[in-house]
């Protein structure tokens, strides 16, 4: 089953949250990629496709959260962006499909992932709900 899991981009530079967020990814059966800035983030996105990305806006880097859900969106990776209420019109304009704040239940986050990944995994088959 190990060949079917899904694979997630984290884009995170706090430790705190990305140690969080990575020991959900984990828990929850996914694969995942850490990478600490947009930067690194851009960059791996060059030769690899995830299955999804979840990003923070501020990665302090000369990109940030909002450059990797555009670069996304034209390779047709879906992006939830975990952040800072004060960004969130700006990541959906951007074509975030959902903008979780920080300090959301872990429970949302899970649903969320798995409707993202659910819903893509349906329009590839040319299935709809």
């Amino acid at each position: 089953m190990a060949e079917n899991k899904k694979h997630i981009l984290l884009v995170e530079d706090n430790e705190d949250q990305s140690m969080i967020m990575e020991s959900r990814l984990i828990k929850w059966g996914y694969d995942y990629t850490l990478k600490k800035t947009a930067n690194e983030a851009l960059e791996h996105l060059k030769g690899n496709k995830p299955d999804l990305i979840i990003t923070d806006h501020d990665t302090h880097s000369t990109k940030n959260g909002i450059d990797v859900i555009i670069e996304a969106k034209t390779l047709g990776i879906p992006v939830i962006m975990h952040s800072n209420s004060s960004v969130k019109n700006e990541a959906i304009s951007a074509g975030a499909k959902f903008f979780l704040e920080k300090t959301c239940e872990s429970d949302l986050i899970r649903k969320k992932i798995r409707e993202v990944i659910d819903n893509r995994e349906l329009a590839s088959s040319g299935r709809t709900r």
